[in-house]
């Protein structure tokens, strides 16, 4: 039996007047840089990297 190819979603379209899609933040994607939102009073993260994993040291 043939499996069925996975079809794929349509791409979106998005423009820099598209708002951002984290709900707090109420800034378009043209004020957004690498690390998130310009604003400095925005806590937008919507493109921050994840903090690399917490390595726990054994207790001694």
């Amino acid at each position: 039996m043939s499996q069925q190819p996975k079809a794929r979603p349509a791409p979106i379209t998005l423009y820099l007047s598209t708002p951002c899609a984290v709900t707090t933040c109420h800034h378009a994607y043209n004020w957004h840089k690498s690390e998130g939102c310009e604003v400095e009073t925005c806590e937008c993260i919507a493109f921050a990297t994840p903090a690399p994993a917490a390595t726990e040291e054994p207790q001694r």
